[in-house]
């Protein structure tokens, strides 16, 4: 029951709180309006549900069996991180036409 608890608190505040998922919704919705934002809000909210279920299923127990999956994840996160990066970095201007 402690854990359930925990799990609620913590998806009650991550929910609320302006965060990186509410700041891109909010952006996206300014840009390109509330019916081209939607399914990136849906996403968000599906993603967000899923990732409370796999931890409430015990996804930290998979870790506990491969040990070397932490850092697998890890290195993977950082270099799409990294690619990112490198994308927005060689991306031009807002204004910046194409030709």
């Amino acid at each position: 029951m402690e854990y359930i608890l925990s799990v609620v608190l913590f998806a009650i505040s991550s929910s609320v709180t302006p965060g990186p998922n509410n700041i891109m919704v909010m952006t996206s919705g300014l840009n390109f309006g509330v019916r081209k934002s939607i399914p990136l809000l849906s996403g968000i909210c599906i993603g967000f549900a899923l990732m409370l279920l796999l931890v409430g299923l015990g996804f930290a127990q998979l870790f506990n069996l491969f040990p070397g999956l932490n850092l697998l994840i890890k290195v993977a996160g950082t270099l799409y991180l990294l690619y990112l990066a490198w994308l927005i970095a060689r991306s031009g201007t807002v204004g910046q036409s194409g030709r």
